[in-house]
This record gives structure tokens, sequence and C-alpha cells, in this order.
């Protein structure tokens, strides 16, 4: 005879910026980095043929999708012009005179080099950088970078007992995790970082 009566559970986990307080490290002007975190899943067993043969079966799902705040550097734009007049404590000098190792080499005037000697190409790469949102030199772009990461599992058990000496048993548990992580220059000059890897196992005894 075959039993089908079984029993299991349900369960789910949530976090979002709804019911998170205000980061306390965010600098003022930057919104909140986003945050959807979701974990979720249930398990589900019983017996196949009563007091011989039983199921087990679970399945749990991790979302997390979000956003991280990160502060870098990205240079002012007059640099980029290669005006470099307003930063204090640097000398630019034209590697076009002086002697090969770099002995007697002039400033560029004005601390400005000259636009015929700016690589076009660098130029418009340069161009496609965000302009800085903070003030300074160093330390002048923050934003939120968004990141996802996905997890699955689930795992699987059938029991057979034969007698009170002889048993067996087949798990098979499956895993796969993916995740990807965007850049804070945007996906122009920098691609995102992605890794994804499954692992399955199976064990009869």
């Amino acid at each position: 005879m075959i039993f089908t009566t079984c029993s299991g559970r349900l369960f789910e986990f949530y976090s979002g910026n709804q019911l998170r307080a205000r980061a306390p490290f965010n600098f003022a002007g930057n919104p909140d980095a986003r945050l959807t975190y979701n974990q979720f899943g249930g398990a589900v067993g019983g017996p196949i043929v009563k007091d011989k043969a039983f199921f087990f079966g679970s399945y749990e799902g991790t979302y997390n999708n979000g956003a991280n705040t990160v502060l870098t550097t990205v240079p002012v734009s007059s640099a980029i012009t290669g005006n470099f007049s307003g930063i204090t404590g640097v000398t630019i000098y034209n590697p076009f005179t002086g002697t090969a190792s770099g002995a007697g080499r002039t400033p560029f005037a004005n601390n400005t080099i000259q636009s015929s000697l700016i690589n076009q190409n660098n130029l418009t790469i340069a161009g496609l950088l965000p302009a800085p949102n903070l003030p300074g030199f160093a330390n002048n772009f923050v934003t939120n970078v968004p990141y996802r990461i996905h997890n699955n599992k689930a795992d699987g058990r059938i029991d057979q007992h034969f007698s009170d000496n002889t048993s067996f048993f087949l798990r098979y548990g499956y895993s796969n995790d993916w995740s990807i992580d965007s850049s804070p220059l945007g996906n122009v000059l920098s691609s995102a970082a992605r890794g994804r890897w499954s692992l399955k196992t199976s064990s009869p005894t």
C-alpha cells in the first residue's frame, strides 16, 4: 500500500530599505544604497510505503539585489584637458626637453600641457569618466554601485528499509550561485565582475 500523507514547511525572510535605518556613513546628497534581500524556500517529507520507504526534499533560494556605496577618485575636468595649474604641489614637466635621463627638463608654462601634445584618443576615453561630485582632487566621487547575488540550492533524499539489518538511502544535492558586481566608473570603461559556480552531489548507501 502506498501512502501519500506528508508534511512540510515554507519560509520567507525579507529585508529592504523600508526596514532599515539610513546608512550612518553615507555622504550628504548621496541616496541610500538600494537593498532588496529575499531568502525563501521550503521542505517536504513523508512516507512512500508505510514503515518501508520515505522521501524528503528541500529548496532554498537567496536573492540579494542592491548596491554598495563606493568612494573613489576621478580626474577633475581641468586636468583632463591638461590644465594642472589649480593643483598645488604638482609640477608637470615637458618630456621633450632635457636629456634622456630626465635631467634638465623644463616645466610647462602655467603647469598646463599644450593641447597639441595630448593624445586625442586618451582625451576621448577620459571624457567618458564621471565628473567629480565631491570637492578635492582625491576621493572626490561617490556613487552607489549595483550588485546581484543569487543562490539556489535543493536537496532530495529517499530512504528504503528492507529489514532490521539492511537499509538503503539515496541523496542528491544541487547548488548554483551567480553574482555580478558593477563598476563605479560605469559600463563604458569597466565591465562588471561576474561569477557562477554549480555543485552537484549524490551519495547512495
